[in-house]
Formats: C-alpha cells, structure tokens, sequence
C-alpha cells in the first residue's frame, strides 16, 4: 500500500475526503471508543488549517501508535471495558476525518453500548442531532426504552430539531407519562416545541387536570397561554380557576387579560381570592383589570383588602388602597360597617340606661327616709347645769 493510500487528511467535522486507511486505525479507533487508550495515545481532532498537509502528517506520525500497541490490548475489546464514556469518545473519532467518522460509525454499531446513560439518551440531552438521528437507524438504539426517556431528553434540552426528528420515529410516543412532556416545554418556555407537540394531535393539553394552562399561566408565557386558550380541549377553569389564582399571585397582568376573557373563567371563585392575591401581592395593574372587570368584589369579607393595606405605605399599596376607597361597592360596605358599629355601641350603651331607670322605679326613696336635722329632737335634749 504506497503511502498516499496510507495519509488520511485531517479536518475538524469530518467532512474531508474519503482515502483508505490501514486496517491498524480502525483498530486504534475501536480501542479508543471502548476505552483501552488514553486520547494522547490516538489520532484525535486536531486544530490545523485544511490546506497544512505537511503538519497533518507530522502529527500522525507523531500520534499514531504502532502495531504492536494495538495487539498489546486487542483481546481486550470484547472483554471488559469502561465505557462510561463511550459514546463521547465515539464523537471524538467521527470528528477526526470522513473515513474515521464512517469506521467509528460502524465500529459503535457492531460492538454496542453498555454504558449507565445510552449514547441516544446523552445525545438527545447534549442537544446532538446528527448523533441522534445516526443512532435511530440502528434497532439497537431503541427510542421507547426507559420509558421514552430519550424523548423527554431530548424535551429537557429544549432542542426543536431533536423533538422533531423523534416525533418522526414511529417508536415514539409523546403523550407517554400522561402528556408530562408538554408541561415540561411549558416549563422551559420553548413555544415553538409547545405548537409543535400540539399539532402532532397525539399530546393531549388536557390532561392532568389541564396541567398545561396551570402550569403556563404560573409561569406568566403570555403566549403559550394563547395557544393553549384556542384548543378546544383546554378548560381554564379547572382545578377551581387555579390558572387565574396563579396569574395574579404572580402579577402576570397579560396572562391575567387572556384568561378574563375566556367564558368558563370565575374571578369570583373562592371568595373572590384572585384579587385577594393580586392585592395582597402589591399588583397594581392585575387589580385594576379584575375591578374594571366588575365581577370580582373588592369589599370581600367587609372590606378585608382595605384594612389589610390601609397601614402600608410602600410599592404600589397606596394607588391600590386609593383605588378601592373610590369604588361604589367598598363605600357602600364602609358605609354599612360604620352603621354597623353605630348599633354595636348603642346595643352596648342601652343595658346601662336601662338598669338605671329600673333601680329607680323599682325602689323609689320616701320623704321619711330622707336623713334631716330635727329640731325639736335637738330642743328636747337635757343639757346637765352648771355646778
């Protein structure tokens, strides 16, 4: 084999030309991705510019080990091996050439993986795609184990060419684990993967007790919140309008419009707790839409919110208290407190009168019992002579 079959050109991706290579590299490459080499004993990714063929071949010269070092360990390949970091080294080979990536490829395919993370599940986390979709062509690589765990990988890394390739594979299924995956998404605040998972039809929004509108509008994402509103599937109102109850605990007056505006919201359940929360929360502009609104009722509990901020003099508090001062339903049940406390007093103040006049009536004072000074009483008195 003349030496120009023998020189492999060096790139950074992989994407150089096809020569042949001597069957000791692929060697070097199998033992390199289960583990037997250190990476200073191979042929690694090295950082030299296309056009440096002189440099590329001193450094494989330099690097590459000798035929002896690879029989030295080639028993061990199918015995035992860590291969913890198996599927990493395999990225490292595939990047060194076109002909290292295409023996890496089949040499990872034949030898097989069993590493704690499976190489799909650690390229769909590591945001990987080429290295997923190789994967995939290969039984092996099975996307369904663990429970669809590459999937939801994949989800984590909010990757959307990923979550798109796996929703291709047949062997998927996105609404596996009740439709977590797209509570996940939400989480991430990945919009275009939340309209791709509901356009694949098969994620259920509703699930979970509408989880996805909770969840989304806990986390104030205006517009996923849009989207979910338009599939007819999603209920706002559920779990007791808790959507609505986030939102405004939260101060996400945009949230807070859109789901106002939904026909199946109550911003009177529980007592009237979402402007409870929204004024407890200093959110000025959340109280002023849930007032404006009218159904919600700022005198809850005889004017409770008022009394509660009234002292509170810092942040929004003073607007929001100016705010319900003004409105008819606050005055009108000031008005009935006062009263209120006008009959309390009074209620309070009638036992006193009335047990005065009865101890008067009960037991009237007679003239004769009046004390005087009697007169002929004090005349009739003998005083003693003088001796």
């Amino acid at each position: 084999m003349s030496s120009k079959e023998e020189e492999i050109e060096i790139e950074s991706e992989g994407t150089g030309p096809d020569p042949l290579i001597p069957d000791m590299h692929r060697l070097i490459i199998k033992l390199y991705i289960t583990g037997y080499y250190d990476r200073s004993f191979m042929l690694g990714p090295v950082t030299l510019d296309e056009d440096d063929e002189d440099n590329a071949q001193m450094d494989l010269e330099r690097n590459a080990i000798t035929d002896k070092h690879v029989r030295a360990y080639a028993d061990r390949v199918l015995s035992r091996h860590d291969a913890s970091k198996e599927w990493m080294r395999w990225c490292d080979s595939r990047r060194v050439c076109k002909t290292w990536k295409r023996l890496a490829d089949e040499i990872i395919a034949s030898v097989g993986v069993t590493v704690e993370i499976p190489p799909l599940i650690a390229a769909a986390r590591g945001g990987h795609f080429e290295s997923c979709k190789f994967f995939l062509g290969f039984e092996m690589f099975d996307p369904s184990r663990d429970n669809y765990e590459v999937f939801f990988s994949a989800i984590q890394s909010a990757n959307y060419d990923i979550v798109k390739l796996l929703l291709q594979d047949e062997r998927i299924d996105p609404a596996s684990r009740n439709s977590w995956a797209l509570v996940q998404t939400i989480l991430k605040g990945s919009t275009e993967i939340v309209l791709l998972l509901l356009e694949d039809g098969r994620v259920d929004p509703a699930a979970q007790n509408d989880s996805a509108i909770v969840y989304s509008s806990l986390e104030g994402k205006e517009d996923i919140v849009t989207l979910l509103l338009s599939d007819p599937r999603v209920n706002p109102a559920q779990q007791d309008n808790e959507a609505l109850m986030l939102a405004c605990q939260g101060g996400h007056a945009s949230t807070v419009s859109l789901l106002l505006q939904h026909a199946l919201v109550d911003p009177t359940a529980r007592n009237n707790q979402a402007l409870r929360l929204a004024v407890k929360g200093g959110h000025l502009v959340v109280v002023e839409m849930l007032v404006k609104d009218g159904r919600a009722d700022p005198s809850v509990n005889m004017n409770e919110l008022l009394h509660y901020i009234k002292s509170l003099s810092f942040g929004d508090f003073p607007k929001i208290k100016q705010l319900l001062i003004t409105d008819a339903r606050v005055k009108e049940a000031l008005t009935k407190e006062m009263q209120e406390k006008e009959r309390k007093r009074a209620a309070m103040q009638a036992p006193k009168k009335e047990l005065i006049a009865s101890d008067s009536s009960e037991n009237p004072i007679q003239p004769s019992e009046i004390p005087t000074t009697n007169s002929e009483t004090v005349a009739s008195v003998q005083v003693p002579a003088l001796p």
